[in-house]
């Protein structure tokens, strides 16, 4: 209590949100974080400009990704980075200010990618079926991450093979929890809404789309 109250950080890392930073202090080692929204609105985009905020404060990082190759992740979390107008930067039409930004961004990524700071998994880096909670976490041990990314936890394999989509997102969950207090390292995932959520403006945990269980296993 007194190394807090002398200001004594024992989180992780800050959250890029300031009302979200005060209320929670940072990430914490325990924290399950799952943020959830409708298709295409941006939660891949949250994810790496979150991961991008930590990087920045020299934590090592594992990104899971399955719908995007490694290098769309790179690229994004270069785009937040170099706070760069995105389209521009993907068809080759940057200003020259940008462009420069761009080049310093991308030989820090670079240098510190080599120092395996920013490790991009990809699901097709694990066998059909393999890309599980249990291979995951045999990721972490084998680079000690300060956090761990996971870019759509309802697309990973379950390693108990249930073939009902809520009974197999429920049991990822269950699983990811459990790694999360096994290894002491955050987790921060994303979920889709259920696309029927479009009907209406109200934005609830009712909209979780396959399992109501990642509401009691998220922190």
């Amino acid at each position: 209590y007194q190394m807090k109250k002398a200001g004594v950080d024992f989180s992780v890392g800050p959250y890029p949100w300031s009302l979200l930073q005060k209320a929670t202090m940072g990430l914490q080692e325990d924290d399950y974080i799952v943020f959830y929204g409708r298709p295409k609105s941006y939660k891949s985009w949250v994810l790496a400009y979150f991961s991008m905020m930590l990087f920045m404060h020299d934590k090592r990082l594992i990104i899971y990704t399955k719908e995007m190759t490694a290098e769309n992740i790179f690229m994004r979390i270069i785009a937040c980075l170099s706070k760069l107008p995105y389209q521009e930067f993907r068809s080759g039409t940057l200003v020259y200010d940008h462009e420069m930004a761009l080049y310093q961004a991308h030989r820090m990524v670079h240098m510190l990618q080599g120092q395996e700071k920013l490790i991009v998994l990809s699901g097709k880096d694990a066998p059909p079926g393999g890309d599980t909670v249990p291979w995951m976490q045999s990721k972490i041990k084998t680079y000690q991450p300060h956090a761990c990314f996971i870019d759509g936890l309802y697309l990973m394999s379950d390693v108990k093979k249930n073939k009902d989509k809520h009974v197999k997102v429920s049991s990822i969950s269950n699983d990811l929890r459990q790694m999360n207090l096994e290894t002491q390292v955050p987790i921060f995932a994303t979920l889709q809404a259920n696309r029927a959520a479009a009907k209406n403006n109200e934005a609830n945990l009712d909209e979780l789309a396959f399992s109501d269980s990642i509401g009691q296993d998220a922190t």
